[in-house]
């Protein structure tokens, strides 16, 4: 006999024009099993936890989060959200024999992003602190969304201390190492950005393996596409100064908002990216509608600046990938396998260490 179960729901409050969230009572007929689609394959899921995270509200809002924050609404024919990205991560977990404990953490480690992804930490700048905003609210983000309950009802509670004294290795690594993690988010986004088609997205999947506690490539050649998608990722959108000018003008867009009571830090945290755009896009106020147009003309809008004279100062994190390959039957860096590549990486992590933007 299906059972009645209580679901997260996102509400509207209409005092103060802020939002909360509660558990509101729904009856839903509690799925015996999923079928959890992504483009690398297909798995069925059965397990009790993962029913309810999926089917949580909390994970559903990550369709409305993009990967790429704000430049998904510079460039928005790239279509990548962290729902796709998370439900990646969990399948290559699954497939790869993760412990279930490590597929839960594999699904919820995005979904405390605030609305724009990393804009977070520019608002907050954690980047030149070294942090991830939405690492540091975790097991805070966790609770307030209900999600802790459900871990707690399953045993799994520990998964809310991910990178505080709990760490899965599947999951995440330190670079230049592969993981879960880094690999989803290069291989679709070399596929996003049109580098490699499904099937070669594929092929590296069939390429990979988990073995002595370390994720390696099969085949040198595979490994040197993947590791180059790493590399120009890191140059053309992460470490990019265009990046730095488009996110630092959403988070004053954001301080703004929040400094006119026309968004909420509810808002940013719980919120989608299109919901907070239209509420902030919404306002007459002359300073957001200059920070709008900053966006709207990127292009332009910057330059090359100097140390002297800069109006924007930017350090991305470089994350090219260096991965072990098996050769001959032993694990080995790509840079040794292939020397010319390791050239490749140093200079290109050489040329994104820092950004002085001069506005135009």
């Amino acid at each position: 006999m299906n059972k009645k179960f209580y679901s997260l729901v996102l509400a509207a409050s209409l005092i103060g024009g802020g939002a909360f969230y509660l558990y509101w009572p729904v009856s839903v007929a509690k799925p015996h099993s999923k079928t959890v689609q992504t483009v690398y394959g297909s798995v069925e899921v059965k397990e009790p936890v993962l029913l309810e995270l999926l089917e949580s509200a909390a994970f559903e809002r990550l369709k409305g989060v993009n990967q790429y924050g704000i430049m998904a609404f510079v460039k928005p024919e790239q279509k990548y959200t962290r729902y796709t990205h998370s439900l990646g991560v969990f399948y290559l977990l699954r497939r790869f024999g993760a412990p279930l404990e490590e597929q839960v953490a594999g699904l919820l480690h995005d979904v405390s992003h605030t609305t724009f992804s990393h804009v977070a930490d520019f608002l907050h700048n954690s980047i030149q602190d070294k942090y991830s905003y939405q690492d540091s609210i975790f097991a805070w983000y966790l609770e307030k969304t209900g999600l802790l309950a459900i871990l707690k009802k399953h045993g799994m509670e520990r998964v809310a201390q991910f990178g505080n004294g709990v760490e899965y290795k599947m999951l995440k690594a330190d670079l230049p190492n592969l993981c879960a993690d880094r690999l989803e988010y290069n291989i679709y986004g070399g596929y996003v950005e049109g580098w490699i088609n499904e099937e070669q997205m594929r092929a590296m999947v069939d390429s990979i393996s988990y073995q002595d506690d370390q994720w390696m490539f099969k085949d040198a050649s595979l490994a040197k596409q993947f590791a180059k998608i790493s590399v120009d990722l890191s140059v053309q959108n992460w470490c990019s100064a265009q990046n730095a000018f488009v996110s630092t003008a959403m988070a004053n867009l954001l301080k703004r908002g929040f400094a006119l009571n026309i968004i909420t830090q509810d808002d940013f945290h719980f919120s989608t990216d299109q919901q907070v755009w239209d509420k902030l896009r919404a306002s007459d106020d002359s300073e957001m509608k200059k920070l709008f147009a900053m966006i709207d003309n990127q292009e332009t809008g910057y330059g090359k600046g100097t140390k002297e004279k800069h109006d924007l100062y930017f350090k991305g994190k470089f994350r090219g990938v260096d991965p072990l390959v098996l050769s001959n039957g032993k694990a080995t860096r790509l840079t040794e396998v292939d020397p010319s590549f390791g050239d490749y990486l140093k200079e290109c992590g050489a040329s994104v260490k820092e950004h002085y933007i001069a506005y135009l």
